[in-house]
């Protein structure tokens, strides 16, 4: 039976990631290092999870210039604090909303007596600016699990199974949603049946151990088109489509 949905936040809740690649380089530029991330590589470096593991893997592995620093960790913290401050100074600006059918289909859900969790990489900075400008967090969800509450980040499965414990149910009453690969290997690797919205960074991801893949949830008149995973060509996701992928799925 199907009891839970847990969904991811970057790229799945809202499209987030154009205003974090905005935001770090507004840092970079702050601080007078010698990049600016583009779309490319920024595609590559949300491989990583985390906006400070990032910086630091960008700067120990990727970075080629002339600059050098006593300690990239110490430097990653500080460029990630300066992310998070552009960051909310985008999202005060109105910069965002959430992606289509994510407000419906919380709605219902949470009408229906299903419990709602959220498994993230991101910092609980960063959801609590989400929050703040939008996302009502705390009145949508029973359990958060941020990055900085787990030991390893996705694409372990850690984030995922603290949130089940948190919500008392199992992988098999659970449906996932995320946005990428990482995440995607999180959730199966937890055990949790996963559909993918795909976002504008992560259109070129692997896919193929999603149920299905979907442009975005969807709403009624203005379905999503299915990307992979199901033979109609569009489709809204409702508890009815939920709760028929659950049975087909288990």
């Amino acid at each position: 039976m199907l009891k839970a949905l847990i969904f991811d936040v970057d790229g799945t809740l809202a499209e987030t990631e154009r205003l974090h690649l905005l935001s770090f380089n507004a840092a970079f530029a702050e601080t007078e290092m010698d990049w600016a991330w583009d779309d490319a590589l920024y595609r590559h470096l949300l491989s990583v999870g985390g906006s400070e593991e990032r910086v630091r893997y960008f700067l120990d592995t990727v970075y080629t210039g002339s600059k050098t620093w006593p300690n990239s960790g110490e430097l990653a913290a500080d460029l990630r604090a300066r992310k998070d401050r552009h960051f909310r100074r985008l999202l005060g600006a109105g910069a965002l909303s959430p992606r289509p059918g994510v407000s419906r289909l919380i709605t219902e859900a949470r009408a229906a007596g299903l419990r709602l969790g959220i498994a993230t990489s991101a910092s609980a900075r960063s959801l609590d600016a989400l929050s703040q400008h939008v996302l009502p967090v705390d009145d949508w969800f029973d359990c958060v699990v941020t990055g900085d509450s787990v030991s390893r980040k996705k694409p372990a499965p850690d984030a995922y199974c603290r949130v089940m414990d948190c919500l008392g149910v199992s992988p098999a009453e659970c449906i996932a949603f995320e946005d990428s690969t990482a995440g995607l290997e999180s959730a199966v690797a937890a055990g949790v049946v996963a559909i993918a919205t795909v976002s504008e960074f992560t259109d070129g991801d692997d896919f193929s151990r999603a149920a299905v893949v979907l442009e975005h949830l969807g709403d009624p008149g203005a379905p999503a088109r299915v990307v992979a995973g199901d033979d109609a060509s569009s489709a809204c996701v409702d508890l009815d489509y939920l709760r028929a992928l659950h049975e087909r799925t288990h």
